[in-house]
């Protein structure tokens, strides 16, 4: 090699860029879908361990509660959750109407294998999911073609119900 021959020395990965806007962060992670209520954002300690793995921490957690409104609820209300960091009643937050979606894949809820909302323990292929989980940048991150490939990535390395709504399904 022209470079000077020596050995390759591994570059850390940068932590993502600290938040423009003070969010308590209480969890310590950042701010996340709320799974007690599924419709809003939080930054409490209840959230699925699975969401801390690697390749999914970055769709999970979020640098402040408007960035995790924007991705996780896009175009719809969407509840702001603060674990006493600063704030303590939920806040809902105006936005204009969701998107018409475009594309049923076949499963009964029409898109595919989603967070189960109830009980945020496993993935369900029924209608209860946020509708802007639909947003065109954001549904891939949501549904999945099987109830496997949604417990892999929503539930890595963890037990995953799986909630097949019974009306043709996989399971």
């Amino acid at each position: 090699s022209a470079c000077g021959g020596s050995a390759p020395v591994a570059t850390p990965v940068p932590d993502p860029p600290t938040p423009s806007e003070p969010s308590g962060n209480c969890g310590g992670h950042g701010w996340h879908l709320a799974r007690t209520n599924s419709d809003g954002c939080s930054d409490d300690e209840d959230y699925a361990e699975g969401w801390l793995n690697f390749n999914t921490k970055d769709r999970f957690f979020h640098a402040s509660p408007q960035l995790c409104c924007d991705v996780m609820f896009p175009n719809q209300d969407c509840k702001i959750y603060d674990s006493a960091c600063g704030g303590s009643a939920p806040v809902a937050t105006p936005v204009p109407d969701p998107p018409t979606p475009s594309e049923p894949s076949g499963n009964c809820g029409g898109h595919g294998w989603h967070l189960a909302r109830t009980n945020s323990d496993g993935c369900s292929d029924d209608e209860d999911y946020a509708e802007g989980w639909l947003n065109f940048n954001t549904k891939d991150r949501f549904f999945h073609a099987s109830p496997q490939l949604c417990c892999d990535v929503m539930f890595p390395n963890q037990d995953c119900k799986i909630y097949d709504s019974a009306c043709g399904g996989s399971a």
